[in-house]
């Protein structure tokens, strides 16, 4: 019988683009990462330094570029302009294309990103929405 080696499994991190969202993810990565999952942090390409100072790797990705201006106005698509939403549907999937193709097993999930949580769905990606803010609801 061939031993394969076993590969670690690759949790994403995908929260709001400021230092307190990130901060507060870290102990729990290093809690993950000690338990032999590999940590990665989507991240706009100004916070990658930030990143790496705690030991982790990064890939660059910008939440802002995929986000409606208006929220409501992304509910009332839905229900009056289903091609503007497939046509959303379809951007988000191109831009979050490199989740399913790097392997990821989970990725932890800003509440605030919900609507990247449609398109991992479609993925048969598993994720958790994690909400380092106490203000949030």
């Amino acid at each position: 019988m061939i031993s394969e080696k076993r590969l670690p499994k690759k949790i994403l991190i995908l929260v709001w683009a400021e230092t307190s969202a990130y901060n507060a993810t870290f102990r729990l990565a290093r809690v993950l990462n000690q338990r032999g999952y590999e940590i990665v942090y989507a991240v706009p390409d100004r916070w990658k330094e930030h990143i790496k100072q705690q030991g982790y790797q990064t890939i660059c990705f910008d939440v802002s570029e995929n986000l409606s201006p208006a929220p409501t106005a992304w509910w009332r698509h839905i229900i009056i302009d289903r091609d503007e939403v497939n046509k959303q549907l379809k951007h988000l999937c191109e831009s979050l294309a490199w989740v399913e193709s790097e392997g990821f097993a989970l990725v932890l999930l800003y509440p605030t990103l919900w609507h990247y949580a449609l398109v991992l769905h479609r993925f048969a990606i598993p994720y958790i929405t994690i909400n380092p803010s106490l203000a949030s609801v």
